[in-house]
């Protein structure tokens, strides 16, 4: 059985006892990587309470009014981003249907424009997921990303990413529950630092580039593949 992850594959392995074989996944870069990169937005795609969106919303509004400069695009692949305004702001005492600090792009088979504009991936997954195909492409267009310590999103970015743990509660359906005052403040000032503090970000950058070319490359994922299958065919012959 191959699986795209080491997290996976040891998931099932705790829960089944089952050996999976990790082999990445298979990304035509010529359909995912941009011509040039302006690294303006903060980019955030399915805007879904799996995906944490209800989180998104939230880091969305305190920047809003502490960095109105910072700019988010949302990708509408699945979900509502007003529904989910409307949804947070309520619960927060102060209702909205939309925040000036948000683009909202429609669902889109190319992604290259987008990951030309953005400059951070914001991606705090809050259910189980073995990698985000989105992640793997951010790789790959040296991008970095902010995620959660869960699944294999972690894995998926190496130090291209900086991950955020977060309690358990956050982790279970139907993952509505919001960030404390102290969680939000590490996500914004994250965000703030990689717009601020140029050198960082440029680390970041450098780390993330690495990922793509050591992790994500669509050669190195043909390798892996290779090699299990021809270990495979040698055991029964």
């Amino acid at each position: 059985i191959i699986t795209d992850t080491q997290a996976t594959a040891d998931y099932y392995k705790r829960r089944n006892g089952l050996t999976l074989t990790p082999v990445g996944k298979f990304i035509d870069p010529t359909m995912v990587v941009a011509a040039e990169h302006l690294r303006r937005n903060v980019l955030f795609v399915n805007p879904t309470f799996e995906k944490g969106a209800a989180l998104v919303v939230q880091i969305a509004l305190q920047l809003e009014q502490l960095r109105p400069d910072i700019q988010f695009e949302v990708v509408e692949s699945r979900g509502s981003w007003r529904g989910m305004v409307e949804y947070v702001s309520a619960r927060l005492g102060k209702p909205r249907t939309g925040l000036s600090n948000v683009q909202v792009t429609p669902h889109s088979r190319n992604m290259r424009p987008l990951y030309s504009r953005a400059r951070i991936l914001l991606a705090p997954s809050l259910w189980w997921e073995s990698g985000s195909r989105v992640l793997a492409e951010a790789m790959l267009n040296a991008i970095p990303a902010i995620v959660t310590d869960n699944g294999g999103n972690r894995e998926m970015v190496g130090d291209g990413g900086i991950s955020i743990a977060l309690p358990s509660v956050y982790h279970e359906k139907p993952y509505t529950t919001l960030l404390t005052s102290e969680l939000l403040e590490q996500f914004i000032e994250l965000i703030i630092r990689s717009y601020e503090e140029e050198q960082f970000y440029q680390t970041l950058v450098a780390q993330a580039q690495i990922a793509g070319e050591q992790r994500h490359a669509i050669a190195q994922s043909f390798c892996k593949l290779d090699c299990a299958f021809r270990g495979l065919i040698a055991a029964k012959y």
